[in-house]
């Protein structure tokens, strides 16, 4: 392995470079691969890649900024205690990779580009955009904090969220499906021309969150099917022209509701018709 200490550092082929404290510069351009490469309190910006991989990289304490994926593949990267800002991915997808305790900004997901079984641990991410039938599968949020959450035309399924708080989140002509919210916090959510399928919402008292439910939610013109809450509080939430099927619910308190909808949303929860 290449080692570099203090200093700007980088090779033609991007493999298998151990590098500390330094500025990292990375194969750019199209048929390039970075592969097999640790960085620790260094940076790595300013990298736009063509029909090109990263693959089985291990990042931590540095600072990663201004990625462009098109037509790439970014696999089994390992992210800790790190800054990662500026990911745009076109036509590309993001496999079996990990965040700890990471801040993940300003990420977007454009003409079907996915993330795949990626797990974000104790991570803040903000300003997350999936749009143009982009596809976010098989993952799982643990204890992270999502702010401004955006997703058109695209897809959120599989996804196991436990002590997540989501503030400012946007699904339009969208798909949430076989999802698990577990004690997650949602605020300031507008769901319209969207469906919701084989959705779990339930209370986890592991998790310590201030608040815990969802406060200030508008769903409109949506499709709810095979939906269950459990021990769920909904507060200041306007739901409007909904289809809803098979709903199961256990226990859930609503306060300040206005519904409109599949016979007002089956009594305001009571399930009679």
């Amino acid at each position: 392995m290449n080692e570099a200490f203090g200093a700007k550092f980088g090779r033609q082929d991007g493999n298998d470079n151990s590098i500390t404290m330094s500025k990292f510069e990375a194969p750019a351009g199209p048929n390039s691969e970075f592969k097999g490469n640790s960085l620790t309190m260094s940076s790595f910006a300013d990298v736009i890649l063509q029909d090109s991989k990263m693959n089985d990289n291990r990042i931590d304490a540095s600072k990663v900024e201004d990625l462009h994926l098109n037509d790439s593949q970014l696999l089994k990267l390992g992210l800790a205690g790190s800054s990662f800002d500026d990911l745009q991915m076109n036509k590309s997808e993001m496999i079996d990779s990990h965040f700890h305790g990471c801040k993940v900004s300003d990420m977007k997901l454009a003409d079907e580009s996915h993330i795949n079984d990626v797990e974000f641990n104790g991570c803040s991410l903000k300003d997350i955009s999936l749009v143009k039938e982009s596809q976010f599968k098989s993952s799982g949020l643990n204890g992270a904090a999502i702010h401004d959450l955006q997703l058109s035309q695209s897809v959120i399924e599989g996804m196991d969220m436990q002590g997540v708080a989501m503030h400012d989140v946007s699904l339009e002509k969208a798909t949430l499906k076989s999802c698990v919210f577990r004690g997650t916090s949602l605020r300031d959510v507008r769901i319209s021309d969207s469906s919701l399928v084989g959705v779990i919402i339930t209370a986890d008292d592991s998790w310590s969150l201030r608040k815990k439910g969802f406060t200030d939610v508008h769903i409109e013109n949506c499709q709810l099917q095979k939906i269950m809450f459990v021990d769920c509080t909904l507060s200041d939430v306007t739901i409007r022209n909904v289809n809803v099927s098979d709903l199961k619910i256990q226990k859930i308190q609503l306060a300040d509701v206005e519904i409109d909808g599949n016979e007002a949303f089956l009594a305001a929860c009571g399930l009679s018709k």
